[in-house]
């Protein structure tokens, strides 16, 4: 009992971001309720119901039969029906908790680890992600360093996003002010460790280099990053993530800045169909060259995700950065929304959909202008494709195409560019 206890909490809670549709999301609380009670009978009751009202099959009797299996100690039976589950419905995550949990308490690290990994593939980027992200680190850094790497290449119609205008007020725009076609090349890899564990708080060490390579310019631009990540609450509804860093980037081989400061992470959940997370860093730039851009930096991202049904995750996001420059004309203020939707056919096609749009307000107005401040308005498009049986190891290749579109009271400032890239994923 005490294991399906702990699975339990870990399905409703240890990853809020994701739960089920808003429709059946109070039947679904008590389903869980009566799994807890070991009301046997009256749950797969109700799971027939739910199947019955919601059109999937046997789905919610499974998951019923995966927990039963769990409370009578034959976790071998559960992760079978589990695994089956998260291979019909890939983003419903309560399967994924419980099959980590099972793998967990079956001493099987590899496997646990990996549906932490497939957890992730399902995952959109936000607070909540890098919770979970945490977590798996700090699970398998308790054995020895862990090595993350992640690569993504972007051919581009305009690499560097520079204008394509050709003149300013009758003046004329030099080429190398204006947009090129390129590819843009983004890598990265990382290690850490974890230090300390206890039952509520987690302390590791970690190390990454990440970088960026434009054939526009031909340069590669390093960043190093050393960084102590401290985990709070694994098993409550709230969960907390604290990383103090540092870090020093380079444009070619020279040294452009360095930074440190600290970001904070909380991810909780509001209702057992709406999660919230919320992401806010301050850190200090100090550039070698451009000495008019130091400054303070506070970037923050809020972000609430739900299940629209169990083949469906919707996800929005607002993010507010602000530059707070020691000279006052270079400081700036950008705020963004975005929302995006995740659907995975019963083919194996999963599809991912989102929209941004955002303003950045300067503190200065454009060139050869004496009216308001500079403002910029941008819009971007995203579409990205991955199926389940195309794999390249125990990743998944992910295509995508990306539109973004600026305007802006400065030409220098406007642009338009179409990428298609191709990222990795961990395969589900």
């Amino acid at each position: 009992m005490r294991l399906l206890k702990t699975a339990l909490i870990v399905s409703a809670s240890l990853v809020s971001l994701y739960f089920v549709t808003p429709s059946y999301s109070a039947t679904f609380s008590d389903l869980q309720t009566l799994i807890e009670g070991q009301n046997w009978g009256d749950a797969e009751e109700l799971a027939r119901h739910l199947d019955q009202s919601e059109g999937h099959g046997d789905f919610f009797a499974a998951y019923v039969a995966a927990t039963r299996a769990i409370n009578e100690g034959q976790c071998v039976s559960a992760v079978a029906i589990l695994d089956a589950l998260t291979v019909s419905k890939p983003n419903f995550v309560p399967a994924y908790e419980l099959a980590y949990v099972c793998y967990s308490s079956l001493g099987d690290e590899g496997s646990a680890s990996h549906k932490l990994d497939q957890l992730l593939a399902v995952m959109p980027e936000g607070p909540q992600r890098q919770v979970v992200q945490q977590l798996k680190r700090n699970l398998e850094g308790e054995d020895g360093l862990v090595t993350d790497i992640y690569f993504d290449v972007a051919p581009s119609t305009n690499a560097d996003r520079q204008t394509s205008a050709t003149d300013l007020h009758g003046l004329p725009i030099t080429d190398s002010s204006r947009g090129h076609a390129g590819a843009i090349l983004r890598g990265g890899i990382g290690w850490s460790k974890t230090l300390y564990r206890s039952n509520s708080v987690t302390l590791a060490g970690g190390f990454k280099v990440d970088a960026e390579y434009l054939t526009v310019d031909g340069l590669l631009n390093p960043r190093l990053t050393a960084e102590l990540p401290v985990s709070f609450g694994q098993l409550d509804n709230t969960k907390f993530l604290a990383t103090p860093f540092a870090s020093a980037a380079f444009r070619g081989r020279a040294l452009d800045y360095t930074s440190v400061g600290t970001r904070g992470v909380v991810s909780a959940a509001v209702t057992d169909a709406v999660s919230l997370g919320l992401s806010s860093s301050v850190y200090y730039l100090d550039y070698q060259e451009r000495d008019y851009l130091d400054g303070l930096r506070l970037d923050n991202t809020l972000a609430v995700s739900w299940l629209l049904n169990p083949a469906n995750l919707i996800t929005l996001r607002g993010r507010v950065d602000l530059d707070v420059t020691k000279v006052q004309r270079h400081q700036t203020v950008d705020t963004a929304i975005l929302a995006r939707i995740d659907h995975s056919m019963v083919s194996g096609l999963l599809i991912g959909t989102e929209a941004e749009l955002g303003r950045r307000f300067h503190s200065e107005a454009p060139p050869l202008s004496f009216g308001p401040d500079q403002t910029d308005t941008y819009f971007s498009v995203k579409v990205d494709l991955s199926h389940r049986a195309i794999t390249m190891g125990p990743f998944m290749p992910s295509p995508y195409y990306k539109y973004t579109r600026q305007w802006s009271d400065n030409v220098f400032y406007e642009f338009e560019s179409h990428d298609i890239g191709i990222t990795l994923r961990a395969k589900l």
